[in-house]
């Protein structure tokens, strides 16, 4: 059965081909088929989507929105020329609806720390090869810093400035919420568009990291409810 949510007279769906990737960056990114139906006389308005994951093997939640649409031509592109448009609110007519793919992007994670720039990473590596330059011995690879000395407190933060809240072979729980505009008036807190958050379980198949880095689309499987 294909998720969905409904409030009233509108109804929210997710498609079944949800598509794991991580463009130029390294952010791990979520494109979700979407539809949102406006049964209602009145006009709706959907200010952003919400993505709230949390992967129950690791711990790790993140928070993703809404931040591009994309159509066919992102998953025949190459990773780094793949056309995207910004994501802006819709006004949903009355009895009309919207369907799109739209590209989650994190924008928080539990840790506080997977969000770290590749520039700030790249420097923090730096500095532990000045710090490290003895254990390192000429080498460049931190890798070989990681084999002689896998217990220094850097690597804890080196590591959680680069974790994902799915990986190969994880399963994460996925909450998806429509953020419409606060009620002004007892007509908008009654007519108004609402839609209750849809939840699902997402796997994600035996894949190399690597291959997701280098760019390959990944399309999750959805674990129906129990």
């Amino acid at each position: 059965m294909i998720p969905q949510g409904r409030v009233g007279q509108a109804e929210f769906h997710v498609g079944r081909r949800i598509v794991r990737c991580e463009p130029p960056g390294g952010f791990e990114v979520l494109a979700v088929p979407v539809t949102i139906a406006n049964g209602g006389a009145r006009d709706g308005t959907v200010l952003s989507l919400q993505l709230d994951v949390k992967n129950p093997k690791t711990g790790l939640t993140a928070r993703f929105e809404s931040t591009y649409t994309a159509d066919a031509t992102y998953f025949v592109a190459d990773a780094a020329k793949r056309p995207r448009t910004p994501f802006s609110a819709l006004v949903i007519a009355g009895r009309s609806s919207w369907t799109g793919t739209v590209l989650f992007y994190p924008v928080s994670y539990g840790n506080g720390k997977a969000l770290m720039s590749v520039h700030k990473v790249a420097a923090f590596n730096d500095e532990l090869r000045r710090k490290y330059a003895r254990e390192m011995d000429g080498a460049s690879s931190i890798s070989v810093l990681r084999a002689k000395r896998p217990d220094l407190p850097e690597f804890a933060e080196l590591d959680a400035s680069e974790a994902k809240v799915l990986n190969q072979n994880d399963r994460i729980a996925v909450t998806l919420r429509v953020v419409t505009p606060a009620p002004t008036n007892w007509v908008d807190r009654v007519l108004g568009m609402k839609v209750e958050p849809i939840t699902l379980t997402l796997d994600m198949p035996d894949i190399p990291g690597d291959r997701v880095t280098d760019g390959e689309l990944v399309r999750l499987r959805t674990v129906p409810s129990s």
